[in-house]
């Protein structure tokens, strides 16, 4: 009998335990629906709204902000290029993302016809080719974020060169 009371008296413990915990903690998750804008440009990001904040990827949001996160001893690193949150290098804006340094294509785009380039686009293989005087210079882009971002050493060894 005894046996039988302890263990409704445990149950009736960990049962209202329960519903204490349930009732406290409830948590509403949706996606974002809100459009995000930066700099008068809208931008595709993931986020989440929880219980009415809006919450975005580390990741992808220290893209935006040319940030580089890390991940070490259970402790999340951010560092920034400066404090103004882009870095200009010879008056380019540079990206960095997983570590490496980008330029943003549209950027950089904008300078081709008045310097003579002919530029291609080929979204199936994630390329872009430029010519000039019959010289060819290509590379891969990063699709990133809805931009398209180009390696900044092909920048400054590819580039640079067919602009002036």
């Amino acid at each position: 009998m005894k046996k039988i009371i302890l263990g409704m008296v445990l149950g009736f413990i960990l049962g209202s335990t329960s519903l204490m915990l349930v009732a406290a903690g409830v948590i509403t998750v949706k996606d974002n629906v809100f459009p995000i804008i930066m700099n008068g440009e809208k931008v595709k990001l993931a986020a989440k709204n929880l219980n009415g904040s809006t919450y975005l990827n580390l990741r992808d949001a220290s893209a935006l902000f040319n940030a580089e996160i890390k991940f070490e001893n259970k402790t999340i690193y951010i560092e920034s290029a400066n404090t103004g949150g882009s870095l200009e290098e010879g008056g380019l804006r540079v990206y960095y993302i997983n570590k490496t340094k980008y330029v943003l294509y549209s950027d950089i785009e904008r300078h081709f016809a008045v310097a003579g380039i002919n530029a291609s686009v080929d979204e199936a293989s994630g390329s872009v080719t430029l010519t000039k005087n019959g010289v060819n210079a290509s590379t891969k882009y990063l699709a990133y974020l809805g931009k398209k971002y180009i390696p900044f050493d092909f920048y400054e060894k590819s580039i640079q060169p067919l602009l002036k």
